[in-house]
């Protein structure tokens, strides 16, 4: 090996030996002093997936549930976590189920979903046979939102019923009017919560055959079946607001025909049918009295503000006689509304019904004297939103 030779395998051990200290340096200042650290950094990222794949497999524990509601400072958290044991048990996942807790939930939604059809098509059959009956709900109507008392049953569908469903199909001409007048309810205040009935006396002409077809339809109305464990039987699935009264139960009480002596011959005959229904429930007076305690209070705040207007008279438009007069008219109505929040707020403490008759008559007292305040109230508010768009143009 000659000397230019030597000089560069020297220069190539010097270099070489060079970058290996370099490395070396490297590793022994930053990597060695980060491996701890990074050590660390493993068994975060460890614990978290195992976090994440518990969280999918079987959910948060009960602990981490109530910590996550209390962060989140829900109100009914101390009630909702009274009972620790019912709360885990609800929120646990079978062992048996074999998917993850996400996919666990959704099925048991549609559980549900399907649960609460099946308990509106029920509705639906009972309360066709006997559908529930209350004259002061159909005159409260205190917003598009109040709610419903479904499956029901009121004059107007009663008389469309009577006429579309029997004296129609039955080709029957019915010497009666079939009105309130005509309704006498056998009302026994002792069961003021129970099934109640009404008669209805028909003077009608029809031909035998006709009648015969009635009677026989009428014996076999209202009757249900049950198929693996669930009620078959009519469903009205256009609107379970009022009943369909498709298979309506109806009993004849007495009958009396004139001739028999020819199926085709018209006849004329008495009959008295008794209808049942279902009187109003404590839950159908609640929800007619939160709806009218809403609608109190939501009317008494909007008053309260429209009456403060021009309180300081600093505006030119607040001189004008109109828009005085309509000011003075909502201030008026503060008292009249105010005397309704007491009532509505003797409502809210009273929690004995004793009679329920008497209980729907002070709602609709309250809803007849609302929609008169407010009736004031609207059609002063609309002179000063006139006045106002005078004034700003």
């Amino acid at each position: 090996m000659d000397k230019r030779e030597k000089q560069k395998v020297i220069r190539w051990i010097v270099l070489n030996s060079l970058w290996l200290f370099i490395c070396l340096l490297i590793v022994f200042l930053y990597i060695v002093p980060s491996y701890g650290a990074i050590g660390d950094n493993y068994k975060t990222w460890n614990d978290l997936f195992s976090n994440i794949e518990r969280v999918k497999s079987t959910w948060l524990s009960i602990d981490e549930v109530q910590a996550k509601f209390n962060q989140e400072k829900i109100k009914w958290v101390e009630a909702l976590f009274k009972d620790k044991e019912k709360v885990t048990e609800l929120i646990k996942k079978p062992s048996d189920y074999s998917k993850d807790y996400v996919s666990w939930i959704n099925e048991e939604l549609l559980k549900s979903d399907t649960i609460t059809k099946e308990i509106k098509e029920s509705n639906q059959i009972i309360w066709n046979i006997i559908p529930t009956l209350n004259d002061f709900w159909d005159k409260i109507k205190v917003s598009k939102d109040s709610p419903k008392i479904l499956n029901k049953i009121n004059m107007d569908s009663f008389i469309s019923f009577m006429e579309d469903k029997v004296l129609k199909k039955y080709l029957i001409t019915s010497y009666t009017a079939i009105w309130i007048d005509n309704i006498d309810y056998d009302i026994n205040k002792d069961l003021w919560l129970n099934i109640w009935t009404f008669k209805l006396s028909l003077d009608f002409e029809g031909n035998i055959s006709n009648i015969r077809t009635m009677v026989r339809d009428f014996q076999n109305s209202w009757k249900v079946r049950i198929e693996n464990w669930k009620l078959v039987g009519v469903i009205w699935s256009k609107d379970d607001e009022f009943s369909s009264l498709n298979n309506l139960l109806i009993t004849i009480e007495n009958l009396q025909i004139s001739d028999f002596s020819s199926e085709n011959k018209l006849v004329k005959a008495t009959m008295t049918l008794q209808f049942y229904v279902k009187w109003v429930w404590l839950q159908d007076y609640i929800l007619v009295k939160d709806a009218l305690i809403k609608e109190t209070n939501d009317l008494a705040t909007v008053i309260k503000n429209a009456a403060k207007t021009c309180e300081k008279w600093n505006d030119v438009v607040c001189k004008q006689s109109d828009w005085n007069e309509a000011v003075y008219n909502i201030k008026s109505l503060l008292s009249q509304i105010n005397s309704i929040k007491e009532k509505t707020t003797e409502l809210q403490k009273n929690m004995k019904i004793e009679n329920i008759d008497k209980e729907f008559s002070t709602l609709f007292q309250i809803y007849s004297s609302l929609k008169r305040i407010k009736g004031i109230y609207d059609k002063n508010m609309t002179t000063i939103n006139k006045l106002n768009k005078v004034w700003q143009n």
